[in-house]
């Protein structure tokens, strides 16, 4: 049986990308979102917030640097990867847990770019973009 390893966040970017290249030139993003959980405890309303670690690599990497500001709501779509690795001063045991973005898009404004890198249209030697439209006519 096969497995199946995907995440869907919807939440508010921290802070602006940090963008980095590996040593074979690859861009890379870094950032948090943060997600909200509101519930009542003992007749009070209380919130939780979680922050979510994101990657986002090649031309996500450029989208991100391009478009993302602190605050802005984003939807990220992609898979879950977990690093570990042992502290070099303490000896300790570490364990991250990161979403590899496949795919990043606004919530907060209507006409705001998308960026799939999964979609088989998706150029990977131009950086292309896609705005959804609800009034954009259909070939058939």
């Amino acid at each position: 049986m096969s497995t199946f390893n995907k995440v869907i966040l919807v939440g508010h970017l921290g802070n602006e990308p940090s963008i980095r290249s590996t040593d074979q030139q690859v861009k890379v993003a870094d950032f948090s979102i943060a997600t909200n959980e509101l519930f009542q405890k003992n007749g009070e309303k209380v919130e939780i917030t979680d922050w979510h670690d994101i990657v986002a690599w090649r031309k996500l990497a450029d989208f991100s640097e391009r478009f993302l500001k602190k605050g802005n709501k984003i939807i990220v779509e992609g898979r879950l990867k977990t690093r570990v690795w042992v502290d070099k001063e303490t000896g300790v045991k570490r364990k991250n847990v990161f979403v590899i973005a496949d795919q990043i898009q606004f919530m907060d404004k209507k006409e705001a770019p998308v960026l799939d890198v999964r979609d088989p249209l998706f150029d990977q030697t131009s950086f292309t973009m896609v705005a959804e439209t609800e009034d954009e006519e259909l070939p058939f």
